[in-house]
């Protein structure tokens, strides 16, 4: 999944990356803890195993995702 797929959202509406398999979203912070030390092959096959979809908070609210604490 190519990184210009990023969705663009408005300022005070950040991009999270929702897992959709569970309905529970990380910040941008988050992931990037998560992923720290991975190169970008291993950071995309990580996406695609754990089903993560990137896209504004609204709309992930909006489907009922959840934070992940």
């Amino acid at each position: 999944m190519p990184m210009s797929s990023m969705p663009k959202c408005a300022a005070n509406d950040p991009m999270v990356g929702v897992n959709m398999t569970t309905k529970m979203y990380m910040t941008k912070s988050q992931m990037m803890a998560k992923s720290a030390g991975m190169s970008s092959a291993q950071k995309q096959a990580m996406m695609a195993k754990n089903h993560v979809k990137m896209m504004c908070k609204s709309q992930a609210t909006a489907m009922g995702a959840k934070p992940m604490n």
